[in-house]
């Protein structure tokens, strides 16, 4: 009896998990798709170089590659300010003003992303593409700033601003500004 009901218990569990497969399978994403258009550069920007300045707290540094760079790394931060899953299909308003989208967190819902502009070519490509991320409780709060410039002939990324502020509670806040521009191998 016991051999059975592990058996029955088994067999409900996969037959669970299949569902939940079938339902991300099903979902159909309501804003833009950053992830996909980062994912897109990443294969696409393999033959440029890299030139940015770092810059934390009072730190500052140049760097420059050239090739071999770490794309979906570079632009993790935008990886990470997309909006697009089941569970926020609903939390962002969509507004249309002029050449713009801008996506913003509506009141009630729960997301570290706070707005996300979509700024777009007439022939409806990206043309730049903004956030504001936010997170706080009551010992940190972290906001950060992204900007990043796609360029209209090749439709290739061209540069990014990436800055943020960071405190902790009993700690010194910490500044971090990046400014990077994509170059041709």
């Amino acid at each position: 009896m016991i051999k059975k009901t592990i058996i029955f218990c088994f067999v409900l569990l996969l037959m669970a998990c299949e569902d939940e497969q079938v339902n991300r399978g099903d979902f159909v994403p309501p804003y833009f798709q950053l992830d996909s258009f980062i994912l897109l550069q990443d294969s696409l920007l393999q033959a440029h170089g890299l030139e940015k300045t770092v810059q934390l707290n009072e730190k500052r540094e140049e760097l420059k590659s050239d090739g071999n760079v770490d794309w979906l790394g570079e632009l993790d931060f935008f990886t990470k300010a997309d909006i697009n899953s089941p569970a926020l299909a609903a939390a962002y308003s969509e507004e249309k003003k002029g050449d713009s989208i801008v996506y913003r967190l509506k009141k009630g819902e729960k997301n570290k992303v706070k707005t996300l502009t979509v700024r777009l070519y007439d022939d409806e490509r990206p043309r730049s593409i903004s956030f504001i991320m936010e997170k706080d409780n009551i010992f940190y709060h972290s906001e950060t700033k992204g900007d990043m410039q796609i360029d209209a002939n090749t439709g290739l990324v061209s540069a990014y601003q990436i800055s943020g502020k960071q405190k902790v509670v009993f700690l010194s806040p910490l500044d971090m500004k990046v400014d990077a521009k994509v170059s041709k191998d």
